[in-house]
């Protein structure tokens, strides 16, 4: 096994290193500095810097997403707004869905696709995380969705 000099530093010195989380090569500061450069720039374009593949980065982000998604809770939840964007017109869909009375951080959901079942895994991630799923709905797409509610 390869150990990195501060690893190799702590163990010979008797000292528990500040490692994150088990099977982590990286320093708790490490992976605190390259989430902060991912929420602002690519995840490609952080990797280059911090000098690191952006395979390694990425297991870095679904770490901590999913240990805050775990803690997520929707319960105040009462109205949400969605809206259905593409990259290219007729092309690899988004759907995002937004908390509408939160004016900070309101983005609780967002989805690859657009129709019927995104809706339906808005409604279930809702459910999974204390939200209700009596909500309002708000935004261009609904009265699609409600038209081919209805005709299903």
């Amino acid at each position: 096994m390869a150990w990195t000099a501060p690893q190799s530093l702590a163990l010979g010195l008797g000292l528990e290193a500040p490692w994150p989380r088990p099977g982590s090569d990286f320093a708790l500061l490490f992976e605190q500095a390259a989430m902060a450069l991912v929420r602002e720039m690519p995840v490609l374009a952080a990797a280059h810097l911090i000098e690191i593949i952006d395979k390694r980065l990425w297991r870095i982000v679904h770490h901590y997403v999913g240990r805050m998604l775990e803690q997520l809770d929707l319960s105040e939840v009462k109205a949400v707004g969605l809206d259905e964007t593409a990259a290219k017109r007729g092309h690899r869909y988004v759907t995002v869905f937004l908390d509408m009375q939160r004016k900070t951080k309101p983005l609780p959901f967002a989805v690859p696709g657009r129709g019927k079942a995104t809706v339906e895994a808005f409604s279930a991630f809702l459910a999974a995380h204390q939200g209700d799923t009596m909500i309002y709905l708000i935004g261009s797409p609904v009265g699609r969705l409600l038209d081919q509610a209805k005709s299903t």
